[in-house]
């Protein structure tokens, strides 16, 4: 009888370890492939780049070129792909979160920036005096502007360029600061 009992009592350990194995494999997996994922992410914008840099420092009132925003193009396709997830759901959120600020940012700033009309290659939120010549030159076409009409427009385009540039600056920031977490979260969980 107490054969019985050892035998028994063996192979319920050895079920206990087998199943506790698996589920350490199991976990080791998740962890590794989240991993390999974080680490093509760094690939792309390493903390400290000059794309990381840039959009922390950078005040978007001012003429920038494009060629430090293309690392963040190429995060933006990564994170976009449907192949690249966190198994672990929390930074799984994090890179959701990360990757519509930064689709947002990219489609705002292509939307309200345009061509420097002097320096080739560089990229600026259109001058709110050159708008308003243009507005002006538009409207008096078709007839004379008053002095009312004209501070208005002049208004108008001052605060437009200020919005865009405060927007811009604060989309720059929100990225950095979600990269931020995401990735001290990720070195904490991994």
């Amino acid at each position: 009888m107490d054969q019985w009992i050892q035998w028994l009592v063996t192979t319920v350990i050895a079920i206990i370890a087998l199943f506790i194995g698996r589920i350490w494999e199991r976990n080791d997996y998740r962890l590794k492939k989240d991993r390999v994922f974080l680490d093509e992410i760094l690939k792309c914008v390493p903390k400290g780049s000059d794309t990381y840099l840039f959009l922390k420092k950078h005040d978007f009132g001012d003429a920038f070129t494009r060629e430090p925003l293309k690392p963040l193009r190429e995060l933006e396709l990564l994170l976009d792909q449907p192949s690249n997830f966190f198994l672990n759901k929390k930074l799984e959120k994090m890179k959701q979160k990360l990757y519509k600020d930064i689709k947002e940012f990219d489609e705002f700033l292509a939307e309200r920036t345009f061509p420097h009309q002097v320096s080739r290659g560089f990229y600026e939120i259109p001058d709110p005096d050159e708008v308003l010549v243009d507005r002006a030159r538009i409207i008096s076409g078709q007839r004379e502007l008053s002095d009312e009409e004209y501070l208005q427009l002049e208004n108008e385009a001052r605060k437009n360029f200020q919005q865009t540039r405060e927007k811009l600056n604060s989309m720059s920031d929100s990225i950095c600061e979600k990269y931020d977490t995401l990735i001290s979260t990720a070195h904490r969980i991994l």
